[in-house]
């Protein structure tokens, strides 16, 4: 059963893999809506969602993780903490252990198992979250710093930026790795943003599964329609997933991405089709939430 507040519509846009138009998909539906709201880019190793909410950074806040900080005068080299760390990020030869931060995924728990209390908090900055807005969309970007392993805990960070009452938009990451699963966490709606294409229809099965796993509704986009072969009303109906809106594979919606523009704002057919499939996705959702309230 889902735990978002009542008042309170939680909408994930997903894709199995990068490039199926996902960030494009969320903008323009929440550019189209007349809703104030928050949008969380969670796609924070290449998050573009500020290219688009044009607006100079309002806030800024760096985001670390537990990082340990032996004390050597303590430590007597038991090695319980390197025998408990699966990433290897603690190596112990009967001495002080050697840190290698860069490999510590910040869980703590070569603190729980010292023995003698010799590992204190320290702590390691992996990214930071910039706030913007352009009066109507509040704008959350999560940005990784180069070379962070995992952006899991930033990820985490993030989903707690939205507002316990609004819309929220989340931008999730593609795949269906552990940052997807805590964008997605707790959602009251998934938008499967997808291709008619074999890649586009194989990682949708993937991406079809997680989200059954994690007991959320769910409905579908086509995105580039006609671009490719296969028959994706087919394949959404053997699991009895809506198809809510096709968008046409279309050089205009193409050339305003590329220059940085939504086409919503440069062509009013869009305008028109992106508004039409965001309140039906609202209504979706408003189904969906009554649907978990009765179970």
């Amino acid at each position: 059963m889902n735990n978002s507040k009542e008042n309170n519509f939680v909408i994930a846009f997903a894709s199995g893999k990068g490039g199926t138009g996902k960030t494009s998909v969320a903008l323009n539906t929440a550019k189209s809506l007349l809703n104030q709201l928050t949008l969380l880019d969670c796609d924070v190793e290449e998050p573009n969602c500020a290219i688009f909410i044009k607006g100079e950074v309002l806030e800024e806040q760096k985001v670390a993780i537990f990082s340990p900080s032996i004390d050597k005068e303590k430590c007597n080299g038991c090695g319980e903490c390197s025998k408990f760390c699966e990433r290897k990020a603690l190596v112990c030869w009967g001495s002080p252990p050697i840190c290698f931060p860069e490999m510590c995924s910040g869980c703590g728990g070569c603190k729980l198992v010292c023995p003698i209390n010799a590992i204190d908090d320290g702590e390691r900055i992996i990214g930071k979250i910039e706030k913007r807005s352009n009066g109507k969309i509040n704008l959350f970007s999560g940005i990784i710093n180069i070379g962070e392993e995992s952006p899991v805990s930033l990820v985490k960070r993030l989903r707690k930026m939205a507002p316990k009452s609004g819309l929220v938009f989340i931008d999730a990451p593609p795949g269906t790795s552990c940052p997807t699963v805590m964008a997605l966490h707790k959602a009251d709606y998934v938008v499967l943003v997808t291709e008619e294409t074999p890649f586009g229809l194989s990682d949708l099965k993937i991406l079809i599964d997680l989200v059954k796993k994690l007991n959320i509704k769910m409905g579908a986009v086509n995105n580039r329609k006609g671009m490719g072969k296969e028959n994706l009303k087919k394949f959404l109906e053997k699991f009895e997933i809506p198809l809510l809106c096709e968008i046409p594979f279309d050089k205009e919606i193409f050339d305003a991405y590329s220059q940085g523009e939504l086409i919503v704002d440069k062509n009013p057919k869009y305008n028109s089709l992106f508004k039409d499939f965001g309140l039906k996705l609202l209504k979706e959702v408003e189904k969906a939430k009554k649907e978990n309230e009765r179970q």
